[in-house]
């Protein structure tokens, strides 16, 4: 009769500490994320850098096959 009894109590034990575990690793990610969300990653380029973009030109319109062309030459 014992022994039934043990194995309930040491699994609620074990659901209990990894359920106190979970929760203090989802707590702590929040924590860290909170004090991380107005961390500034980028700044602007300064000094010889070249800004990097690609003008949108109306003219040029491409179909799918003209995309699907670019894509694997690109390699993306």
């Amino acid at each position: 009769m014992k022994e039934p009894l043990k194995v309930i109590f040491d699994t609620i034990k074990v659901t209990v500490l990894f359920t106190i575990c979970t929760a203090a690793f989802y707590f702590g990610l929040k924590w860290l994320d909170h004090n991380y969300e107005s961390y500034h990653k980028y700044d602007e380029p300064s000094g010889r850098a070249v800004k990097v973009y690609e003008p949108i030109d109306s003219n040029k319109k491409m179909d799918w096959s003209g995309r699907l062309i670019e894509f694997f030459r690109n390699g993306e």
